[in-house]
């Protein structure tokens, strides 16, 4: 037995007492801590809920942005015409172009009354776009021959 200022106290005694303050002291530390992280989890979670609207926010701006823009363009678009698609030009003509370009006017030269009658469709205004080109193609290729 051991006496502290009049008390008597035995070993076991103390050594439960030092362990006792040594735990209470590890617990308000670890509570500490976590009111620490707590804390940070709670500013992180802020922080990144502002930026998610933040790119939300940016992202219909954006949105907005583009939806305008292409509204403009298809207003320009639709205010002027457009330039007609333009043939790719060879620089050279192949020998069978030149026998059948000859052929051809050799056969519209011939007199009226050998010539067959054929009839074709009355031609209206060139296509302007490769779209409407494409569109035709596919219609004359769709019709009965």
């Amino acid at each position: 037995m051991v006496a502290l200022g009049g008390v008597q106290l035995s070993i076991l005694e103390i050594i439960l007492t030092v362990g006792f303050l040594s735990l209470s002291v590890a617990t308000a530390l670890c509570l500490k801590r976590i009111a620490g992280l707590q804390q940070q989890v709670t500013t992180f979670q802020c922080n990144a809920s502002r930026e998610i609207k933040m790119v939300n926010q940016g992202a219909i701006g954006l949105g907005r942005r583009f939806s305008l823009l292409e509204a403009r363009l298809k207003k320009s678009t639709a205010a002027s015409a457009p330039e007609p698609v333009k043939a790719s030009i060879k620089s050279q003509v192949s020998a069978f172009e030149l026998i059948h370009n000859q052929s051809i006017d050799a056969s519209v030269s011939e007199p009226v009354g050998n010539a067959k009658t054929t009839a074709h469709p009355a031609r209206t205004r060139k296509h302007k776009t490769q779209a409407e080109q494409s569109l035709s193609r596919w219609m004359s290729e769709q019709q009965p021959a």
